[in-house]
């Protein structure tokens, strides 16, 4: 079950809602610029990918939940009024700013149920927001990490193009780059509920290699369908684009290559 299904269940207007929320709106052109439905699909695709891992390491996982999870998660940012904050935005703000945050994300979720169904797929759709929300559970803190290793990646494939924007002149305050993986290697040690998830070796886990960034900007060029394919050496960009196109090959390929600013 993709986005289509859930707005045949009376969700009118939440595709569309989802495609006008832009990602890595700091930066500035984002050649690449994903936005939330093109991303919420690709957390799904990941899920898909690595659930041979999970069904190894954490016996009980509920894929049919975590994947409307997947699809879901960002709903309530289609109604707040910050749209997508970065991960590096909220890593430098205040605790009266994230409290803030959190409260507007609260307010949207009462939004949403005012505004649509109280179900999906028979799932309770508030349990499922306030799930993807505390990450308290095993399906959720594995797609809180899916999510942070996807935007890593999306970071990455701004580099491997030769865009200087998400290198030269990310903002300074926020002490680190968004490629540079820190933040998604702190989570092996914040989700105990899957330390066996982390602990068994696959192509998407940690640890991260650090690309030689001024090396790339100046060598790369725009993606082609082409070079979609070559290895880069690093294991979960590499894998990342292969989800991607393995699970929509027309639409992961356009996301993938067209450029969509200058």
């Amino acid at each position: 079950m993709y986005h289509e299904a859930i707005e045949a269940q009376g969700f009118q207007g939440r595709i569309a809602g989802l495609r006008s929320i832009k990602r890595w709106k700091s930066f500035s052109p984002a050649w690449y610029r994903h936005d939330l439905e093109m991303h919420t699909l690709e957390l799904r695709y990941l899920l898909e990918a690595v659930a041979p891992h999970i069904r190894q390491t954490l016996p009980g996982f509920n894929f049919e939940r975590a994947g409307i999870i997947a699809l879901v998660h960002d709903d309530p940012e289609i109604v707040s009024k910050n749209g997508d904050v970065e991960l590096n935005v909220k890593l430098n703000m205040s605790p009266q700013e994230l409290v803030q945050l959190e409260q507007e994300e609260s307010e949207a979720i009462k939004t949403l149920l005012a505004r649509w169904p109280q179900t999906v797929q028979g799932y309770n759709y508030q349990s499922l927001l306030e799930e993807a929300k505390k990450k308290a559970t095993i399906e959720t803190q594995v797609l809180s990490y899916l999510d942070k290793c996807s935007a890593l990646c999306e970071s990455l494939h701004e580099l491997y193009a030769g865009n200087n924007q998400f290198h030269h002149n990310w903002r300074a305050e926020r002490k680190r780059p968004p490629y540079a993986g820190t933040n998604v290697a702190e989570l092996v040690e914040k989700y105990t509920l899957i330390s066996p998830f982390f602990a068994k070796k696959h192509p998407f886990l940690p640890p991260f290699s650090k690309p030689d960034v001024e090396s790339l900007l100046k060598t790369q060029k725009p993606h082609t369908s082409q070079s979609l394919t070559q290895p880069t050496g690093l294991p979960q960009y590499d894998f990342w684009k292969a989800t991607i196109l393995k699970h929509a090959p027309e639409d992961g390929a356009r996301w993938l290559t067209e450029q969509r600013e200058v």
